[in-house]
């Protein structure tokens, strides 16, 4: 039994270093202004690349699925 719905994509997502973001995120929220914030969101994007590796289901923090529902039989 189904739910009418098929997997067409599925991928790992979020590869930063989770912990070390969190923490510079914390310390740049109390201390830092608005550009020194939006280079390290810049950063952030940086380990993404490995989501174009074979090895992305050991470095991402998520799975992502993608799916579409499926027509009904007529």
């Amino acid at each position: 039994m189904g739910l009418g719905f098929e997997v067409v994509e599925l991928t790992a997502i979020m590869h930063s270093p989770r912990v070390l973001a969190v923490a510079v995120a914390a310390l740049l929220d109390r201390h830092a202004g608005p550009g020194p914030r939006r280079r390290f969101l810049q950063w952030l994007l940086v380990p993404e690349r490995l989501g174009a590796l074979p090895t992305r289901f050991l470095t991402g923090y998520f799975v992502a699925v993608r799916a579409v529902r499926r027509e009904a039989p007529s």
